[in-house]
C-alpha cells in the first residue's frame, strides 16, 4: 500500500518511529547530567543579544551627539526644535510664534535654520567618529 501513494517502506517506517516515539519537554536536559536544556538549543527568531545590545549602545551614542549638538543652538531656535520634532504632542507654528512674538513664517525659517545647522554639526560629528 505504501508504494500506491509514492512513499517507500523504509518512509513509513520512519514516520512510525517518530508517531511512536515519547514526548519531551523542553524544559529537560539536553544531555544526561547537563544543565543546558533543550529550550536553550531552540534558535530564536529575533536578534541575538549582542545585536541589541550593539544598537543600544548606538543609539545612546547618536541621543548624546544630538544632545550636545543642540546644546550649542541659541535658546529659541533649540526649543523649537525640541518641541517641534522631540516631544510627543508637536505644536503648531503659529502657537509656539505666539510664545515667542513672532509670526508663524518666523517660526518655520528659525526651524529650518536651526535644523540646517544640526543637520551640519552631526555630519561633521559623524565624519570625525570615522575617520
Amino acid at each position: 500500500m505504501p508504494r500506491r501513494h509514492g512513499v517507500s517502506l523504509a518512509a513509513v517506517d520512519r514516520m512510525t518511529l517518530r508517531i511512536g516515539a515519547r514526548d519531551l519537554s523542553l524544559d529537560s536536559a539536553a544531555a544526561p547530567g547537563s544543565d543546558l536544556k533543550l529550550i536553550d538549543a531552540i534558535a530564536s527568531d529575533g536578534p541575538d543579544p549582542e545585536d541589541l545590545a550593539l544598537a543600544a549602545d548606538e543609539a545612546n551614542r547618536r541621543a548624546c551627539r544630538l544632545r550636545t549638538a543642540l546644546a550649542t543652538l541659541p535658546e529659541r531656535e533649540r526649543r523649537i526644535v525640541e518641541e517641534r520634532h522631540l516631544s510627543d504632542d508637536a505644536p503648531l507654528l503659529r502657537e509656539i510664534g505666539r510664545r515667542f512674538g513672532v509670526s508663524k513664517e518666523r517660526v518655520r525659517q528659525l526651524e529650518k535654520r536651526a535644523l540646517e545647522r544640526l543637520r551640519r554639526m552631526l555630519c561633521e560629528v559623524h565624519a570625525a567618529d570615522a575617520s
